[in-house]
């Protein structure tokens, strides 16, 4: 239940949908003096992208998007939205990752959008119709981190094992053990890149 104090603030439902979810992963912050719309995104993003999922990830935050909510029928469906919105989304997108590190925000521009497009004009979340989506996409640096570290690391590991051998030891089984474990490396790494590209 929305309290007398919460009432009097505006608020941001913010989420993300996942492919293997069939609810968003979303969170309701609401918009103070002291904490403004662009820290609440930020502290929403922490809550439905923990630090640790965020940093072994393929994927980072590309862009806002909207999706629509059905409080009273408990479910979420995504919406098709003109251009004009997009590029308001996209400028809302621009200023918060300009402000990051600040958290300044500009004015009341965008808690004003957002109360009157989103959530109708009303400080109960019960009556609210839209939820700003935190839309992801392909992070380079990651993608060539985490697809050389794996073959980096089994060549490292081959190499190794096949320049150190035991006293005595069959040197084309060395070889062959050397290399079957550098395969494993890289077969348990694409398995795990897998995972990780849909978080």
């Amino acid at each position: 239940m929305t309290t007398a104090r919460e009432a009097e603030h505006k608020y941001v439902v913010v989420g993300i949908i996942h492919r293997n979810r069939t609810t968003p992963l979303e969170t309701l912050r609401y918009v103070t003096r002291d904490a403004g719309l662009f820290k609440q995104i930020y502290i929403a993003t922490l809550i439905v992208r923990p630090p640790k999922r965020q940093w072994l990830s393929l994927k980072h935050i590309t862009g806002f998007g909207i999706y629509k909510c059905h409080p009273t029928e408990d479910y979420h469906t995504t919406i098709d939205y003109d251009s004009a919105t997009k590029r308001a989304l996209a400028e809302l997108f621009k200023d918060y990752q300009s402000r990051f590190w600040t958290f300044e925000d500009h004015g009341d521009r965008w808690m004003n959008w957002i109360h009157a497009e989103f959530n109708n004009s009303d400080a109960d979340p019960r009556n609210g119709t839209y939820s700003l989506q935190l839309v992801l996409g392909w992070s380079v640096p990651k993608l060539i981190f985490w697809g050389t570290a794996p073959v980096v690391l089994s060549l490292v590991v081959g190499l190794w094992y096949m320049l150190t051998p035991q006293p005595g030891a069959d040197y084309v089984a060395v070889v062959q053990t050397a290399w079957t474990i550098a395969s494993y490396i890289v077969t348990s790494a694409a398995s795990a890149v897998t995972q990780l590209a849909d978080t």
